[in-house]
């Protein structure tokens, strides 16, 4: 029996078509280290995995920290941004990388990853790098496609040192980004590195108002998320100081219960006990009736049962308490002792200070023999 020529050699020309069509396509580099391979990159995972085809066919991936540089066919700009980061030249490295970005348009699903491995590599020149700046607009523009991918940048950021002109270059991107950003999500990993900067920066203020904005997102993303619920406290307990502030003491309490149950870091709680004390006591001001003051006085000694020692509001709270005992209860015996006590549990400190004023003040006023 013979078999046809077509038959015979028609496997044989696939095969090599196969394998020309293989070779063609396997037209990217990835290096390893020493190690090279010939794959076909399909794209960026979550800022952290590349994925490729091998030659053998398969679907593979490296985590971007494996990975010490690629070449990628057609693609200039980035090639000579790898070999500079292979090389350690950051700075050449971040403005290469950044012009490999913007040469891919945002629109171009296909070639998507590449923006997306340039500012990843971007937030690790950032290390080493001058033009922060640059590794900012990288960061922004992933910050506002994909917040999950931005979150992992965060974690591979290196700020300037303190004094660099780059810092309030980044801080000023950052702050418009924010302004002409609507998605949450985008916002509050956008708010997580401006809070860096300016603490970098030196701008303490600035990075409390970036935190308190950061938790505000974060509550309306998702209100019962763990960082949402501190977030929540945070601004109550805001609220609270406010109304404590204009005299407002029923709001003062209100906006503490509504998320008493949820406090348990002890400086927060210490911070709430003594915003009640302090709403009960305004509310009592002018009273003569000693049960609604020995209230009062039991408010402030919870915080110094419940308060760590070193809180400020435990001392506090053991004034507060003596100056009841010695105005409203008229026990001064009782004040006295107290006063003594904080003198000597406070020696050195403001508190001692006062109580051992307070308490030559009683003494004076005592009758002789008592």
């Amino acid at each position: 029996m013979s078999i046809p020529r077509a038959a015979l050699y028609g496997p044989l020309y696939v095969m090599a078509a196969m394998l020309a069509w293989s070779g063609a396509a396997l037209a990217d580099t990835v290096w390893l280290g020493n190690l090279k391979m010939e794959v076909r990159i399909t794209g960026f995972r979550n800022g952290e995995e590349l994925l490729f085809d091998t030659a053998a066919g398969v679907s593979s991936s490296r985590n971007i920290a494996q990975i010490t540089r690629i070449e990628v066919t057609d693609q200039k700009l980035l090639n000579e941004a790898e070999e500079a980061f292979a090389r350690k030249d950051m700075d050449r490295a971040t403005e290469l990388y950044q012009k490999a970005r913007n040469a891919i348009s945002p629109t171009d699903r296909t070639r998507a990853w590449i923006r997306d491995w340039c500012a990843a590599r971007m937030a690790k020149t950032s290390a080493a790098a001058t033009r922060f700046d640059l590794v900012i607009r990288a960061f922004v523009d992933v910050a506002r496609k994909s917040p999950e991918q931005a979150e992992n940048m965060t974690q591979k950021l290196t700020m300037p040192p303190a004094g660099s002109k780059y810092l309030d270059d980044a801080a000023k991107i950052l702050e418009t980004a924010i302004n002409d950003t609507r998605s949450d999500a985008s916002i509050a990993v956008m708010l997580k590195v401006l809070q860096q900067v300016y603490t970098a920066a030196g701008r303490a203020d600035e990075a409390q108002k970036a935190s308190a904005r950061r938790r505000e997102a974060l509550l309306r993303l998702n209100p019962n998320s763990p960082e949402a619920i501190a977030a929540n406290i945070e601004l109550k307990l805001k609220t609270a100081r406010a109304s404590l502030a204009a005299r407002r003491y029923d709001e003062a309490e209100k906006a503490i219960r509504e998320v008493a149950a949820n406090i348990v870091e002890p400086a927060m709680q210490a911070e709430a006990l003594f915003i009640l004390a302090e709403a009960a006591a305004g509310k009592a001001e002018g009273s003569a009736d000693a049960g609604v003051w020995k209230d009062v006085a039991i408010g402030y000694m919870r915080v110094a049962a419940n308060a760590p020692a070193s809180a400020p509001e435990t001392a506090r709270s053991l004034l507060k308490t003596a100056a009841i005992l010695a105005g409203p209860l008229n026990d001064k015996p009782a004040a006295m002792n107290l006063y003594r006590q904080i003198a000597a549990d406070y020696k050195g400190q403001p508190a001692a200070a006062e109580a051992e004023k307070e308490l030559a003040r009683l003494e004076k006023e005592l009758p002789r023999g008592k």
